[in-house]
């Protein structure tokens, strides 16, 4: 399991929802729909694509560091799409850093 901050755990678990609610061939959400999600349950926080985005690079590069494979472009290859967010997610669940329940954090609940 990864240790991450409170923001970081909101963010990504807001960024891998779709692979946390089990979907068919999930993909991460757009740094927009991600930042949607702690606006709603943390309005005050100011919550915007840029800093959900640089919130995610730092935990993908601090996993990297620490030895986790294809979370840099230069593992993943042109094009890249989302393949850095899908591999970071997919990371993230196989150590069961964010877990179905934690879907609580984005929901309001």
């Amino acid at each position: 399991m990864w240790t991450l901050t409170d923001q970081e755990r909101l963010v990504l678990v807001a960024l891998g929802r779709r692979c946390l609610l089990h979907e068919p061939r999930p993909q991460p959400l757009t740094w927009r729909q991600t930042a949607a999600l702690p606006a709603e349950v943390r309005p005050a926080e100011n919550w915007t694509d840029k800093r959900v985005e640089h919130l995610v690079n730092g935990v993908r590069a601090r996993l990297s560091h620490d030895g986790v494979p294809w979370l840099t472009r230069e593992e993943v290859g042109e094009p890249v799409g989302n393949a850095l967010n899908d591999h970071l997610i997919r990371a993230l669940m196989a150590s069961t850093t964010p877990v179905p329940m934690d879907l609580v954090l984005i929901d309001g609940a």
